[in-house]
């Protein structure tokens, strides 16, 4: 949050100016030559947002230590230090500081807020609904707030409130507004009309969540899937799809519309109502023939990179030495299924020597798929092909992160949207390795018998 008043220095104005016009790195320079001429906590605090906003968190950190050792009891410079702690997965560090912005100011919706991340990612959620709420009764219209608290309600698994809640993205995020003038599906019989379902966000929701394709053709219509294009193929052998287009393809006629994110609440999904039944994806009928190494008893895939840009404690990517003792284990035959840039780990590591990469063979979904049917086993860390591994009903390990994603619960090895799927928690502190040792030990003792 920005301070705007009580200063009236032409520099701090003009830089004020530029960083609200988005103009970030023109108003560090202003801040720079302010504080340079004249230390004050307003300046040093407005030059931590800018460095976050450029996504230098380390240094705002030290901007917003400065305003507080010349002011401090500044709130907001208190609660923006909080959040960048939260930002690098400090979040024990947090809590006190943001307690104490409050406490010098009970009004002050910033610190709450965050203080409400904080919780949420240390796996509170109901402290950290508290916190949404209290913002929410200082300012019912703040959409943020909104969505957090949505996102702990489905974390908690209450997935009735917590999908009905959930809708307020699109005000979170207008860009997830589709322009369409035909009306929104509420629920209701199509009765004959064409529905048009589209992929709101990533690929895997877009897998979790096209299992409801079924449970709307029992409404009676036709049914238009858009989604993106490497998920095409794979998406044309959904029971109860009529057409999938891809982003860019040219719709056809429809009468109306709704993401699949919103068929959870349009359906009053609860824990115990999840549809089914496993597999509800299935492999293309071609194999691409993985080989498999002589003696080898298991085959085995795996992915240690997300796509997500997350930081500190939501970072889904694990660096891929760190599977170094699980490749160490014999007679396994290790496929890697990893897509993007962090597949150059493999040749950069030395480890293309010990993994096959089929990740940078396969051409979309559908090929993943096929490449999946053949292997006994995949340990992932959380990216979009365990929701196809879950889809398709196959054994699939996956390595969560502290405070991970809403869709994994609190607590427990076992999924109620994949039964196939194992787990493995991270706990406050712990490395990954010790994560990876763990799957180790599972791995020997569950399917490496002597």
């Amino acid at each position: 949050m920005l301070q705007q008043d009580g200063i009236t220095n032409p520099l701090f104005q003009e830089a004020l100016v530029l960083q609200q016009a988005g103009k970030t790195g023109a108003a560090l320079e202003k801040y720079r030559a302010l504080l340079n001429q004249s230390p004050n906590a307003d300046g040093y605090a407005n030059l931590g947002v800018a460095l976050r906003t450029l996504g230098h968190t380390k240094a705002a950190l030290v901007a917003y230590q400065q305003a507080i050792h010349l002011d401090p009891d500044h709130v907001a410079a208190l609660s923006n230090w909080g959040g960048g702690l939260r930002a690098l997965g400090k979040l024990d560090e947090a809590i006190p500081i943001l307690e104490k912005a409050i406490a010098l100011d009970p009004n002050f919706i910033g610190a709450h807020h965050n203080l409400g991340l904080v919780y949420m990612d240390h796996q509170q959620p109901e402290k950290a609904i508290a916190c949404f709420e209290q913002v929410l009764k200082l300012d019912p219209n703040r959409v943020d707030a909104q969505y957090d608290r949505a996102t702990c309600l489905l974390q908690l698994g209450r997935y009735r409130d917590g999908f009905y809640a959930y809708e307020s993205r699109f005000g979170y995020e207008p860009r997830l507004v589709k322009p369409y003038s035909q009306p929104k599906w509420d629920g209701c019989p199509l009765n004959g009309k064409t529905l048009l379902l589209y992929a709101e966000q990533g690929f895997g929701d877009t897998l979790q969540f096209c299992r409801y394709i079924p449970l709307i053709k029992k409404a009676g219509g036709r049914i238009i899937l858009e989604c993106p294009q490497p998920l095409k193929r794979l998406m044309e052998t959904v029971t109860g799809v009529d057409q999938v287009v891809a982003p860019g393809d040219r719709l056809p006629a429809f009468e109306c519309h709704t993401s699949l994110l919103s068929l959870p609440h349009l359906f009053q999904t609860e824990l115990e109502t999840i549809p089914g039944p496993f597999p509800y994806l299935k492999a293309p009928f071609y194999r691409l023939g993985v080989p498999e190494k002589p003696g080898a008893r298991l085959k085995i895939g795996t992915v240690w990179g997300s796509g997500h840009s997350d930081v500190g404690v939501r970072n889904r990517s694990i660096p891929l030495e760190l599977f170094a003792p699980l490749l160490a284990l014999p007679n396994i035959t290790w496929v890697s299924l990893q897509k993007g840039p962090q597949t150059q780990q493999l040749k950069q590591l030395g480890f293309d020597c010990l993994l096959e990469d089929w990740g940078s063979r396969v051409q979309d979904f559908a090929d993943t798929a096929a490449v999946l049917e053949e292997l006994d086993l995949l340990i992932t860390a959380d990216t979009a092909i365990v929701h196809l591994a879950g889809a398709m009903n196959k054994p699939c390990w996956v390595l969560l992160p502290y405070g991970s994603e809403w869709r994994w619960l609190l607590e427990g090895e076992h999924s109620p949207w994949y039964p196939s799927l194992t787990l493995f928690r991270s706990q406050p502190f712990q490395t990954w390795e010790s994560m990876i040792e763990q799957v180790v030990k599972r791995l020997e003792a569950d399917r490496l018998p002597e």
